[in-house]
């Protein structure tokens, strides 16, 4: 059964520490980056809807996506974006109001009291399966960094999934020697748009894993992946994802880039009107 998602509200005294804010003074602001990374972690954590959060910090669905997909020429454009501050503020007054007045600390009071009633046997979520023995037809990836993230998001709501527990799951062996093998998951989780994080060691594996996840859950393939398997077949290719909308390519006269009917990134040509000179 599908966990429901959690709706947030203000309390009457969630403006009340502004003027500090704005001032800077005694505040640690976080980047653009981290404070995407923290927004993500608080909303999978405690399964809150990204719209309700959005009316508690103040801002519309275009000004959010904009700041958490991180598509802007400079990176520095980010700071201008009213998410930034306006989450950030809710991050940072949070911690200072008291119980009563805090929604993360209700939040944490609340997945306690469920946690130690058992919110009956189907409250507690499973851990991650072992996928360990399952064989996959090829090491090709199906899935963009974004929806690997969708993907880890889902197992976030469905299992005991914390970064630390998906990267031991998705490799054991690099986890167990580094001290920290969650951090790699969290850079990875806090990238943005369809690319973000496709350089990024984890993403790889991290596919395969959500792969073999959906072989374990014995989940049919989408369309989209279907496409995908149909089309590298053709062409003896690894799988076309896309074009990286963050990447500069280079095109000749008369093509443009295009959404095709998977949703990819591609180029195609277009016609081109001509005049021919006529002679007198």
């Amino acid at each position: 059964m599908p966990v429901s998602k959690t709706t947030i509200e203000r309390s009457a005294a969630y403006h009340d520490l502004w003027d500090d804010w704005a001032s800077g003074v005694g505040v640690k602001r976080l980047s653009p980056q981290a404070l995407r990374g923290k927004i993500r972690t608080f909303l999978q954590k405690y399964n809150v809807t990204a719209t309700s959060f959005q009316k508690v910090i103040g801002v519309n669905s275009n000004t959010y996506g904009t700041f958490m997909t991180g598509k802007y020429k400079h990176a520095s454009s980010a700071l201008s974006n009213g998410t930034y501050w306006n989450a950030g503020y809710f991050f940072w007054s949070d911690e200072q109001l008291n119980q009563q007045d805090s929604i993360i600390k209700k939040l944490k009071a609340s997945a306690s009291a469920a946690e130690k009633a058992g919110d009956g046997a189907a409250g507690k979520k499973p851990p991650l399966p072992d996928v360990s023995a399952i064989q996959l037809d090829s090491h090709d990836v199906y899935l963009n960094p974004k929806e690997v993230r969708a993907e880890v998001s889902t197992l976030k709501t469905k299992y005991k999934c914390t970064n630390l527990d998906l990267a031991k799951a998705v490799w054991p062996e690099k986890a167990a020697a580094t001290s920290q093998p969650g951090a790699p998951v969290g850079r990875f989780l806090a990238q943005g748009g369809e690319f973000g994080g496709e350089e990024m060691d984890f993403y790889r594996p991290c596919a395969l894993f959500c792969e073999k996840v959906r072989v374990f859950e014995n989940r049919p393939k989408s369309k989209k992946r279907k496409a995908l398997e149909e089309e590298a077949q053709a062409t003896g290719r690894a799988p076309f994802l896309g074009l990286n909308p963050n990447k500069k390519y280079w095109m000749g006269p008369g093509n443009d880039f295009k959404k095709d009917e998977l949703g990819r990134l591609t180029t195609h040509a277009y016609a081109r009107l001509t005049t021919h000179a006529r002679g007198w």
